[in-house]
């Protein structure tokens, strides 16, 4: 019987994980007009509002288009890789150059993304001189802390610090996010967290309910949130 189970247990993963490969298609390199095409260029970047060349390409049942304004040869699918925007592949030869290029943070335009609940209201105030240390430092408390169901070590750690507040005994503002984005216009970083001022701290949301509008939110240590507040209260008087 024990065999039985042993058995079973090994041909489940088994399956489970020829599910999870066939999901999460994430190959090294593509062949695509007779020429290598190599990911994983851009870290964890996101594409963002590509522009293409007209021909197609078609390759192992998937779609290929060739970027339209990159400074290099690179080709986009939206059949492979975890994300919805999908993939990007960057020509063999050019790979290290792009990589380069992409882990530079001179490279990035620095932005605060107002109003995130309401999409016409939105706005992206550039922040012009940038402290590095202080947006890697949110980007990193975001990263950590916010809400993650594919990674139950992450949210367990996010819940842990989690505290509830009730916007209808505290003011709490709209929320807004920190990102940034290539000066060549196609990637971004992640700006899915939420993050919002009450009573002068800075918090990052993990869930709202419905129905009583409590929100969940991990607080922002001072040391990291005093640059923030001060440029957020900045872009929501110049919106004002």
């Amino acid at each position: 019987m024990r065999k039985c189970f042993a058995v079973l247990a090994i041909l489940l993963a088994a399956c489970l994980s020829g599910c999870l490969l066939a999901v999460i298609d994430r190959p090294r390199e593509v062949r695509v007009d007779r020429q290598v095409y190599q990911s994983g260029f851009y870290g964890d970047l996101w594409p963002d509002e590509l522009s293409y060349q007209q021909e197609e390409y078609e390759v192992g049942g998937k779609t290929f288009r060739k970027l339209e304004d990159s400074q290099f040869d690179c080709v986009h699918t939206y059949h492979i890789g975890s994300k919805s925007e999908g993939m990007v592949f960057c020509l063999k030869s050019q790979w290290e150059k792009a990589q380069a290029y992409y882990a530079d943070a001179e490279n990035f335009n620095y932005y605060c993304r107002t109003d995130m609940r309401w999409p016409e209201r939105r706005k992206d105030h550039e922040i012009k001189e940038i402290n590095l240390e202080k947006f890697e430092e949110i980007t990193h408390l975001g990263d950590t802390y916010g809400l993650n169901l594919f990674d139950p070590v992450k949210n367990k750690a996010g819940a842990l610090k989690a505290v509830e507040l009730d916007p209808s005994k505290h003011k709490v503002s709209n929320y807004f996010t920190f990102y940034k984005q290539s000066k060549d216009g196609l990637f971004v970083s992640f700006r899915g967290n939420k993050f919002f001022l009450c009573e002068d701290k800075l918090y990052l949301a993990r869930t709202q309910n419905g129905t009583t509008n409590i929100i969940t939110a991990v607080e922002i240590p001072q040391e990291t949130a005093g640059y923030f507040i001060e440029l957020v209260k900045k872009f929501q008087k110049e919106e004002s």
